[in-house]
């Protein structure tokens, strides 16, 4: 074999190695069935923390394959997307932490040392 013979055979085992492994590297990851709290959270792009606060308040649906000393928390596909589906759309209401209704207006403060009675006009000079 010559050597222009070689580098035709070594490019062509070289293309199509990189067509098999492109084709391993770019085809899409199967979906899972179900998610840790870590994994349900990089799927939805949040905390660990705030997925397990909607677990513990009902509001994500969640089993625990673990024993009575450790939970291990699995969220289901479908119940997380559902979950999501309602927040985008709004049905769920975010927890509020301020007064709830419409604000009023402020109430004037008004010191109780410069008030002036009008019966003991005296008793507002002795303060």
């Amino acid at each position: 074999m010559t050597e222009q013979e070689i580098r035709q055979l070594v490019i062509a085992v070289a293309e199509t190695a990189i067509e098999r492994l492109s084709a391993v590297v770019l085809a899409p990851a199967p979906e899972r069935g179900c998610f840790t709290l870590k994994e349900a959270a990089e799927f939805v792009g949040c905390s660990t923390r705030y997925i397990s606060r909607q677990v513990a308040a009902g509001c994500l649906p969640a089993a625990n394959l673990g024993n009575s000393g450790k939970q291990h928390l699995r969220i289901m596909r479908a119940d997380l997307i559902s979950w999501l589906e309602q927040r985008k759309s709004g049905a769920v209401a975010a927890a509020s932490r301020g007064k709830k209704g419409p604000k009023s207006a402020p109430i004037p403060y008004q010191s109780r040392h410069w008030q002036q009675s009008p019966e003991s006009p005296s008793d507002a000079q002795a303060v």
